[in-house]
């Protein structure tokens, strides 16, 4: 099934994506630690995907910032340790109009039903289920909690298992 971002076609696109996934986690992250620093203290959760862990046909603009995501939140909790905390998280696929929009896409293509393509896609995933915005939130919530206090540079997978090397 390809993936839900297009190739890059020109540099404006890589642009735009090197721009909305790395570019802006390096502002916010700027902007948070100014705060955080005059407190001593803080916790930062960068948003990751599994296509920055694992490589994936015709996203390269897209997992290339990801990667990047997860370099840099490791740079960041080295450089800022011991006051404060820099993690990441790596969803698993949510079923959102986008991601609908290219199992659709993808069943015209290979002529099956709009279920079908859904159903593949559901084979890969261990756990058999797709993941929601709660499921990413919880995972946030916990990196930023007393109880994740001795984790830093570290990628919290929530993807349901998909992540598991075969």
């Amino acid at each position: 099934m390809p993936g839900v971002a297009s190739r890059p076609s020109t540099s404006e696109d890589w642009e735009r994506v090197i721009g909305v996934n790395l570019t802006a986690t390096f502002k916010c992250t700027r902007t948070a630690l100014g705060v955080m620093r005059s407190q001593e203290s803080g916790v930062i959760v960068n948003v990751a995907s599994q296509a920055g862990v694992r490589v994936q046909p015709n996203m390269a603009h897209y997992s290339a910032s990801k990667a990047a995501v997860l370099q840099f939140t490791k740079s960041v909790a080295l450089e800022y340790a011991p006051t404060i905390r820099c993690n990441s998280i790596t969803p698993g696929l949510i079923e959102t109009g986008l991601v609908r929009q290219a199992w659709t896409e993808y069943a015209e293509q290979v002529g099956i039903t709009f279920e079908e393509a859904r159903a593949q896609r559901l084979r890969v995933i261990p756990l058999q289920r797709f993941q929601t915005a709660k499921n990413v939130s919880d995972g946030v919530l916990f990196l930023a909690s007393k109880e994740a206090c001795t984790i830093t540079g570290t990628n919290l997978d929530v993807s349901a298992g998909e992540l598991i090397p075969r």
